[in-house]
């Protein structure tokens, strides 16, 4: 691989700018249960249930951002902004600046019509497993499949 900057493998020998750090199964799921208990707490009326769920969103995505590797990649990609970062290219192709917030939207919706409508207890179940799903299946939150044949 050929380097904008000839400093970059000195400083930085096991940063790839071509190859991301991929979500693990764990990281997806913690966002997801995050994101279920906050559209069982909205579903339900909780607001502590809901509280819990925000504070678990907040650690869902703080702690895996601290991650050695992550943090590494991050720091070089702000030193060399010029080199190719595959992850620029992953979030312009997935439109997740569309897509999560689209998302979120949608749980949100779809909480406060179970609270208005439908009966807590089972309601609040399914805006759970609504809101898991969704999560689930958030445009970035899978790794990219690359083509092994350019």
């Amino acid at each position: 691989m050929t380097f904008q900057n000839a400093a970059f493998p000195n400083l930085y020998p096991d940063v790839d700018p071509s190859t991301p750090i991929p979500i693990t199964f764990g990281e997806r799921l913690a966002a997801c249960v995050a994101a279920g208990t906050i559209a069982f707490g909205a579903a339900s009326g909780d607001l502590l249930i809901t509280g819990v769920g925000l504070v678990l969103v907040l650690f869902a995505t703080l702690v895996p951002a601290s991650k050695t590797a992550r943090r590494i990649r991050r720091e070089a990609r702000a030193r060399f902004p010029q080199e190719g970062w595959i992850d620029e290219e992953i979030t312009r192709s997935n439109r997740t600046s569309i897509f999560v917030p689209l998302i979120w939207f949608l749980i949100a919706a779809i909480s406060f019509a179970i609270y208005r409508f439908v009966d807590a207890t089972w309601g609040s179940i399914v805006a759970t497993v609504v809101a898991m799903i969704l999560t689930w299946f958030t445009p970035g939150m899978f790794p990219r499949r690359v083509d092994p044949y350019p």
